[in-house]
């Protein structure tokens, strides 16, 4: 081989390799975004009943409903110093355990 025919080999390997890479980083965002939605969904099943108790509360304290379903529209959610809640739903820790795998694999 030639200098020139290992420099088109080098280059179409790298290439290679870059494409892999950008593919596997790909399919790991899609993974964890799905990860991600399916502990999204499970944690609005569990939430949607609390936020429409509070919501219920607030109205019967004498408050409109549509002030009641603005000021709880993100029950539930990481607000200031308050945790998300239900973020201990199995589908929570998969994917914060993938999302933990990704960094530890660096």
């Amino acid at each position: 081989m030639n200098t020139s025919t290992l420099f088109v080999f080098g280059g179409l390997l790298i290439l290679l390799s870059t494409v892999s890479t950008e593919s596997q980083a790909d399919a790991r965002k899609l993974q964890q975004e799905k990860l991600d939605n399916s502990c999204q969904q499970a944690r609005e099943v569990k939430i949607a009943p609390l936020r429409e108790g509070v919501i219920k509360d607030c109205v019967a304290s004498g408050k409109e409903k549509k002030h009641c379903q603005d000021f709880y529209k993100d029950y539930g959610e990481r607000t200031g110093q308050r945790a998300a809640l239900f973020m201990d739903l199995p589908e929570c820790e998969k994917a914060f355990e993938y999302s933990r795998s990704n960094r530890n694999s660096d």
